[in-house]
């Protein structure tokens, strides 16, 4: 059966077989087979990260996905929620790379359905966001990361997390001439 959760398993088959006239069981050798599911998932940005962005500025973030295991893996969902001060591009989820990947836009995220990801395999998933303009004076930072799992995964795989800032400062000067 395919493996439906990050990790390894042994699979062991052996027989039991009685000849007539044997009084006991006898076992033939042991056969051993090694499951491995595992995935990396990293993330970037063409923004070089911890740099500043201004208001409408598009920032493209690609999620890099390699079948790492030694197997091959479906069903690997993979979601990535639209960073705070952003919004999506309507229409810029894509991907690239081996196996039946299936993107999805929806309200605050968008995902990919990798399913026949050979082992070795690798995609890249891509979306665009517009940064929102930044309205006060201060600083803030756009934070960004990904998640990926199997269908019994406990817990998902996370990305790192890309950052940039953003920042309004001003002063305003009033001068008069008498008169």
């Amino acid at each position: 059966n395919p493996m439906t959760q990050i990790g390894s398993r042994n699979i062991v088959n052996e027989a039991e077989y009685i000849i007539d006239g044997m009084p006991e069981y006898e076992k033939t050798n042991k056969i051993t087979h090694h499951q491995e599911a595992a995935f990396t998932l990293v993330k970037s940005s063409d923004v070089a990260e911890n740099t500043f962005v201004d208001g409408k500025q598009v920032i493209t973030y690609t999620l890099d996905v390699t079948n790492s295991g030694k197997q091959t893996l479906n069903d690997l969902r993979i979601e990535d929620m639209i960073p705070e001060f952003t919004k999506y591009v309507e229409n810029s989820i894509t991907s690239t790379g081996s196996g039946t990947i299936t993107p999805k836009a929806e309200v605050g995220k968008v995902s990919w359905k990798l399913d026949n990801f050979k082992v070795g395999d690798n995609a890249k998933l891509i979306f665009k966001v517009t940064v929102d303009p930044l309205t006060v004076k201060g600083e803030r930072e756009i934070a960004n990361q990904a998640q990926g799992q199997l269908p019994d995964d406990g817990i998902p795989t996370k990305t790192n997390i890309i950052k940039h800032k953003q920042m309004m400062d001003y002063e305003v000067r009033k001068t008069s001439t008498p008169g």
